[in-house]
């Protein structure tokens, strides 16, 4: 799967956060053929937006693991996706995006910039994956082995053009999944004058959905879901 394979990584939380340090370093495992293009500044929740009025800043930076070539872009997820693909022509066999220092379950898929970046290379016919974990648990990237591992020896995985992942710490095993429904308490205040958003995530241990990649994770179990790029409500 990823053995000596063309691998691009990039995330939400910029380009020298300690969740895409630590994937690298899980990846370079597989393959020494990687470039890191990431945005520049966190880009946490902005989904799939792309820059299309102001221009791109794309700067090499100091490799954050090893040989490992680096860039920070001025843009989102989905931007530094396209240009790596387009404008620096980098051909890569699969695109990797985390890890997310936050879950991606339910419907933060909507919102997150860490899955849009594997939407993008699903737009550019490149297969991705999404990593996500706990808040402060990277701890759980000594997984990622063996989550590709296990991908490999599942042909509907091994094939599926987008995978979401969410890895609890020591887990039980992984599970296929569906989204799951997770809701949101909306909620905003005002603040000196401006409205600031202060609701939160709902993530439900309530999930009663067992397909669901909220149950799985509640349940001990590294949560592995096939994405679309089609929306249509068949």
């Amino acid at each position: 799967m990823l053995y000596n394979k063309k691998v691009l990584i990039t995330n939400d939380d910029g380009f020298d956060a300690e969740g895409i340090k630590a994937l690298v370093e899980q990846i370079y495992k597989f393959t020494k053929n990687i470039v890191v293009l990431a945005p520049k500044n966190n880009s946490s929740a902005v989904s799939h937006s792309i820059t299309l009025r102001d221009g791109l800043k794309l700067q090499k930076e100091e490799s954050i693991y090893k040989d490992v070539k680096t860039y920070s872009l001025t843009g989102s997820p989905a931007d530094c996706v396209s240009v790596g693909i387009v404008y620096l022509k980098l051909n890569p066999d699969y695109v990797i995006s985390g890890i997310n220092n936050g879950l991606n379950m339910g419907i933060d898929i909507l919102y997150s910039g860490t899955v849009a970046a594997c939407f993008e290379a699903g737009i550019h016919n490149t297969k991705a994956i999404a990593f996500s974990c706990e808040r402060n648990e990277l701890i759980s990237a000594i997984q990622i082995p063996n989550i590709i591992n296990y991908i490999e020896t599942i042909e509907n995985l091994k094939n599926a053009p987008i995978l979401n992942v969410n890895m609890p710490i020591n887990a039980k095993g992984c599970k296929i999944t569906k989204q799951g429904g997770n809701q949101f308490s909306h909620k905003y205040d005002l603040i000196d004058g401006l409205i600031y958003a202060t609701g939160e995530c709902l993530l439900g241990k309530e999930e009663k959905d067992s397909d669901a990649d909220i149950r799985a994770y509640y349940d001990g179990y590294i949560s592995i879901s096939p994405l679309t790029i089609d929306r249509t409500k068949y």
